[in-house]
């Protein structure tokens, strides 16, 4: 079967077999082969490659198959690696060394046969697809593991036989006992027992989730009410399998101790209402009034429970703001038509005792009837959602941020595309003025116009060389880069566009330059988004003067970016660095590049701060170098 995005390795000192295996498995199997004929070759070509397969001699010079067999299984990098090895000696005892230590087969060379290979190839393909499908598998179920035992409820599960297959840590904490214990036991037994009120049926048994609340005797804690949900577990390849039942179970003794209470007196209810965290209150539709209301209003409006209970309802409703009102006054017309025992929401804005706007849900229900049935007074419970309300506004910016990052992918694709048109008139451009200047004697008049033009070209080509590189994907590995080069990278890119705007930039980049281990399309990106967050849009805001400096500091690296442009308060410096909706309004990008730098400078490890004093803004850059003395890559592990 053709696999011409596989990768097969042999490792064989025999040149002319390995050789022959590696023309066979290429034609037959239409996939890329690579033959070693030195074990000291194999390790650099995997760190540099990927392979599915690697065919493995067991006699080599200065070592053996079964000893790099140990030593590559030791990496957990290669533990998934199909290994097959191959001797010319037909020894069982060479044979089972070769299968404990993790070879998935083994060949006789003077018994091989070639027609056997692509079967033995693809079952390897078979075999580390598995093991890969396997891992990936295993990593999911250890998240939702992870998940459900940093669930606040207890969560049960049993199988089709009634026996407990989970036990999680909230489970432990609730009961008392541990998930060792439980695990393996019988669910009727072991658990539904613990319960004052047996429980008969199981979900499995039929086609329900049943709902309950129980009740059972904790050693230390006494009786401890809890609520539960008990519903099948389905699974298998298309999820509709039935594997078992769950039960999700929350410990409601509070809350039901509470509903006791509350029976019992009348100023207790009112005193509980007094310390819940949201307003609760009560309208009498007849006086046109609120009868009750908590004092939660002083805490979340900042209104007194007196000037709130003297103000007409109507008047409350005439401070909804304007975008919300109408809805709100649909809202209380709905409810007068809705029956007792159903609660509605409503989400609006009203504004505190200082006259800011607060986020505000009501969840509300006919309180009282007169003797016809028609409503007397409604009940509600009002929360203050702003902070969820301006959570919700960061998940909408971040989503605007995607696309943008998106968008800007784009752009960079039709760059390159549009540069890649302008590279090949103006290689013809270079070309002429090359041949003309060779048939031209040196003193002729056109000589130095020629010079110009070609001069403007090369300069040209090397600014669209740029850009294409500029447009690429980054590279996902870190490289020894040099600071001061992804600087001048970043002018040249960026250079025009400023002198257009008339500002002068003043560079001091400390020599030799300082080496960095990272990214360096990345490094590029970072100082152009900030020299193009140096630009506003308005004229009167840009600066005349950006300064660059670049140094190392103790195995540091740090730059420095300022400007003489419009300075930043203490307000803005506070969300200089998030995504923005909208530009901000003070002359420094769209709102979305600064963000962009801190994630770069993020990815590096390193620290973006920024100061406004006398005059002058400066972004100052710290990076980790990540390089030793002798322009190397710094040994962590040493």
């Amino acid at each position: 079967m053709p696999h011409a995005d596989k990768r097969v390795l042999i490792l064989d000192d025999d040149g002319a077999l390995g050789e022959m295996l590696r023309d066979f498995i290429a034609h037959t199997c239409q996939c890329e082969v690579i033959h070693l004929d030195h074990p000291d070759d194999l390790w650099g070509s995997l760190e540099s490659s990927n392979f599915d397969v690697l065919f493995l001699d067991y006699k080599l010079p200065g070592s053996n198959g079964i000893e790099i067999l140990e030593r590559l299984y030791q990496n957990p990098c290669y533990r998934n690696l199909p290994v097959i090895m191959m001797t010319g000696e037909g020894s069982e005892t060479i044979a089972a060394r070769a299968i404990q230590a993790g070879a998935m087969d083994y060949l006789v060379k003077t018994e091989l046969s070639f027609e056997m290979l692509p079967a033995l190839i693809e079952k390897a393909i078979q075999r580390r697809a598995i093991q890969q499908a396997i891992h990936e598998a295993q990593r999911k179920v250890e998240y939702q593991a992870m998940l459900l035992n940093n669930a606040r409820d207890a969560i049960i599960s049993w199988d089709l036989n009634n026996i407990i297959t989970y036990w999680n840590q909230a489970a432990e904490r609730l009961f008392g006992y541990s998930a060792e214990y439980m695990l393996g036991k019988p669910v009727f037994e072991a658990y539904f027992s613990l319960f004052e009120q047996l429980q008969r049926r199981s979900a499995a048994d039929e086609n329900v989730t049943l709902l309950g609340e129980r009740r059972f005797r904790h050693p230390q804690r006494g009786v401890i009410w809890v609520s539960s949900q008990i519903s099948r577990l389905y699974g298998g390849e298309d999820g509709r399998q039935l594997i078992g039942t769950m039960d999700v179970v929350r410990d409601i003794t509070l809350a039901k101790q509470e509903q006791e209470s509350l029976a019992q007196s009348q100023h207790f209810i009112k005193r509980i209402l007094e310390t819940i965290p949201h307003i609760i209150y009560i309208i009498n539709l007849r006086e046109n009034q609120l009868r009750y209301i908590s004092p939660k209003v002083k805490e979340l409006l900042g209104y007194a429970i007196e000037e709130v209970e003297a103000a007409a309802f109507h008047k409350i409703v005439e401070k909804v703001h304007p975008e919300d009102r109408e809805r709100v006054r649909l809202h209380y017309r709905n409810i007068l038509k809705t029956p007792p025992t159903q609660a509605l929401t409503i989400e609006y804005r009203l504004p505190d005792s200082a006259d800011q706007w607060r986020w505000l849900r009501n969840v509300e229900t006919i309180f009282s009837l007169d003797g016809v049935g028609n409503p007397v007074e409604i009940i509600g419970v009002c929360e203050d959602i702003t902070a969820r309300k301006e959570m919700e506004e960061k998940l909408s910016a971040s989503q605007v941020y995607v696309t943008q990052t998106a968008r800007m992918a784009s752009i960079g694709q039709l760059a390159a595309s549009v540069a890649h048109q302008i590279s090949n008139p103006l290689t013809t451009i270079i070309a002429d003025t090359q041949l003309l200047l060779r048939s031209l004697p040196p003193e002729d008049d056109h000589s130095e116009s020629l010079k110009a033009i070609l001069s403007a070209g090369w300069r040209m080509q090397e600014v669209i060389d740029l850009l294409m590189k500029f447009s690429q994907p980054s590279i996902s590995s870190r490289q020894i880069v040099a600071i001061n080069d992804t600087i001048n990278k970043a002018i040249l890119l960026a250079g025009s566009h400023l002198r257009s705007a008339q500002i002068d930039l003043h560079l001091n980049l400390s020599e030799p330059s300082p080496v960095i281990l990272g990214f360096e399309q990345r490094l590029v990106d970072l100082w152009v988004n900030l020299l193009l967050a140096e630009h506003p849009s308005d004229p009167d805001q840009s600066p005349r003067n950006i300064w660059i400096e670049s140094r190392s500091a103790e195995g540091d690296i740090q730059v420095t970016i300022s400007d003489d442009g419009q300075p930043i308060s203490p307000e803005q410096m506070e969300t200089l660095f998030e995504p923005q909706l909208i530009p901000r309004g003070i002359g420094r990008g769209n709102g979305i590049e600064l963000s962009l730098c801190r994630e770069i400078v993020r990815q590096h490890d390193g620290s973006i701060q920024v100061s406004s004093r006398e005059g002058r803004t400066t972004f100052t850059i710290c990076l980790p170098s990540g390089v030793d003395g002798n322009g190397r890559e710094e040994d962590f592990n040493n």
